[in-house]
């Protein structure tokens, strides 16, 4: 008679969700390059119960986790919006521009304040992800300091911010 090896099969994404299994999730994240981007919209969709797990993958050496993490938080939308400004402000450049990169997807008013701060930053791409996210945000107050912002750019900028506008 053969023997019968029992394999344990991981839990599909989707059973992981039902399960709530936040670190299920963040381990596919991780390590597997095709799934981890379907794992990360699936942490999204869990909430705010992700939200830290997600931020310390965001603080990640790897580049790819990085970004599948700011992928999931910038779907999680307006209650991921004040960890991530305090990421920003307190991280190293490797971590903010991917965090910058989830918070002007969320697109949310409550980071206006922070968005016309990042005007000034002396990265182009911070504050052409800033300039976009204030013009896609709606408020005044915010649109109006973009504007500013951009008059004092190079076409080539200004173009820039049209396109990030265009394909959000």
């Amino acid at each position: 008679m053969a023997k019968l090896e029992l394999v344990q099969k991981r839990p599909d994404l989707e059973e992981m969700k039902a399960m709530h299994d936040v670190d299920g999730l963040m381990e596919v994240l991780r390590t597997h390059e095709e799934e981890g981007n379907r794992a990360a919209l699936t942490l999204a969709r869990l909430g705010t119960e992700a939200l830290d797990p997600l931020i310390d993958a965001l603080k990640s050496k790897n580049e790819a986790v990085q970004w599948k993490a700011a992928m999931a938080i910038g779907e999680m939308g307006s209650p991921a919006v004040e960890t991530l400004i305090s990421t920003i402000r307190s991280s190293e450049r490797r971590v903010q521009l991917p965090a910058l990169w989830a918070l002007e997807q969320i697109g949310d008013e409550l980071a206006v304040d922070f968005f016309i701060g990042i005007l000034d930053h002396k990265s182009d791409y911070c504050r052409q992800l800033a300039a976009a996210s204030l013009l896609k945000i709606g408020n005044e107050r915010g649109e109006m300091a973009a504007r500013k912002r951009l008059s004092q750019e190079s076409e080539s900028f200004r173009g820039i911010v049209a396109e990030m506008i265009e394909g959000s």
